[in-house]
């Protein structure tokens, strides 16, 4: 634990032993307040990452943030995407989601949801972990059961594709999505078949050992399956992979016969996105 996150939490708890859980909270906007008008209300991504993600949102008529937060994506896509896009950000963690409205509310193109989502509509127990000074880091929070050093909140799953079948959601192509769940992935894909038939892109995280939790679940078989090809940011480029990367958190799944033949250098990955979004 590095002595800036220590003073971090520190600070973060004797404001809310001073201010108050309200007056944090609207601390919390300011801040983010300032880092939008600034620009560096960002995702802690590389330039290369930040790049194709633009352009697919700026390509796509329907985005969709799973596992929202406070709306660092959610903000990037809305700042690429045309008018006529719509964006649906999703994020069950009441905290969370008041700075998401904050950061992105005012957006008429953006819809929020209060829910996560899952292979099925249900009731599940959301696990928040604390840190070491006891504040809760909604960043990790994943839906299963708490443990030791956890709070549980109960939160509303749904299945992406009964939001579509109940038309209360629609997948206008082309389809972005990024789905950052803590290792609920495979669940969320598992629930978004009409998702995959969209040709979708999808940005999603994977790690090693968030597939090591009770509950967890991968989402390379559910890729495999629809026949997808992944890449993951490596040196100036890309390369393909069929797999979590040991330090590597984040990939970019793609449509198979989406990608271009051989190695994927960077001008070659935007090229072929820049005509599949058009197509």
């Amino acid at each position: 634990m590095s002595l800036l996150r220590l003073a971090r939490g520190s600070v973060r708890r004797a404001v809310r032993a001073g201010l108050g859980a309200d007056r944090e909270a609207a601390l919390h906007r300011a801040y983010h307040d300032v880092l939008r008008r600034t620009g560096r209300f960002v995702p802690p991504e590389d330039a290369l990452t930040l790049a194709v993600l633009s352009l697919l949102a700026a390509r796509a008529r329907t985005i969709l943030d799973v596992g929202a937060n406070t709306g660092r994506y959610t903000h990037l896509f809305a700042e690429a995407a045309t008018a006529a896009a719509t964006l649906h950000a999703f994020e069950p963690h009441p905290g969370a989601r008041a700075l998401l409205e904050a950061n992105t509310g005012r957006d008429p193109r953006v819809h929020i949801h209060d829910c996560a989502l899952g292979e099925a509509d249900a009731a599940l127990t959301l696990a928040v972990p604390l840190d070491e000074r006891g504040n809760p880091v909604s960043a990790l929070a994943r839906v299963g059961a708490a443990v030791a050093g956890e709070q549980s909140l109960a939160v509303r799953v749904r299945a992406l594709d009964a939001l579509v079948a109940s038309g209360e959601l629609t997948l206008e192509q082309p389809v972005l999505a990024k789905i950052d769940v803590e290792g609920h992935e495979g669940a969320v894909l598992a629930g978004a078949r009409r998702l995959l038939e969209a040709g979708a892109a999808i940005y999603f995280e994977s790690q090693e050992g968030h597939l090591d939790r009770p509950g967890s679940t991968s989402p390379w078989p559910v890729l495999r399956e629809a026949g997808y090809e992944v890449v993951v940011r490596d040196g100036d480029g890309w390369r393909r992979c069929d797999g979590p990367i040991a330090g590597r958190p984040n990939y970019l799944g793609l449509p198979g016969g989406t990608l271009p033949a051989g190695e994927v250098s960077h001008a070659a990955l935007v090229a072929t996105l820049a005509r599949w979004v058009t197509a």
